[in-house]
């Protein structure tokens, strides 16, 4: 039996309010303010990071709609135990009211490292206590997925660079 597959638009918002990218182009207020109730109708997902200097202002521009976020964030041996509280904490402070769609790993690389695999597994516990929907990483390159593939490390997601 063949399993269907859903259709998500996934809108990253690393260049919204701050310049991002090859061209080093950005999006500002006035042009994200009118397709702000396109996105809820589409039932759009927000792609950012905790590590983006424009997340207070996304939030606070869309959080709102009551959009599905993905959140990536850069493991460390400092904020590796405190996953749940780092997110609770955004949770409180945006008054975000559902469970975040995704966690993912900014940085895949951690990943080749004992502590970064521990660390990742920390990802799954969220995901079992029902904090967050799905979890996964962000790689910049195939050669990272086949040497995690190798490692059989289970992903939900794996966000790799591309645009449309």
């Amino acid at each position: 039996m063949a399993r269907s597959l859903k259709t998500k638009i996934i809108i990253g918002t690393a260049n919204f309010f701050t310049k991002y990218g090859l061209y080093k182009n950005y999006v500002n207020k006035e042009k994200l303010i009118p397709i702000r109730k396109y996105l809820k109708k589409k039932n759009v997902i927000f792609d950012t990071s905790l590590n983006y200097k424009n997340l207070d202002k996304i939030f606070k521009l869309f959080n709102h709609l009551n959009l599905d976020y993905i959140i990536k964030i850069s493991l460390n041996k400092n904020n590796k135990n405190q996953l749940e509280k780092i997110f609770s904490n955004i949770k409180e402070k945006h008054k975000i009211k559902k469970k975040f769609y995704a966690i993912l790993l900014h940085n895949s690389d951690i990943l080749k490292t004992k502590s970064g695999v521990e660390a990742f597994k920390k990802l799954y516990d969220l995901k079992r206590i029902g904090f967050v929907k799905k979890v996964g990483i962000s790689t910049y390159g195939y050669e990272n997925i086949d040497s995690l593939q190798r490692k059989k490390i289970k992903f939900d997601i794996i966000q790799t660079n591309g645009n449309i």
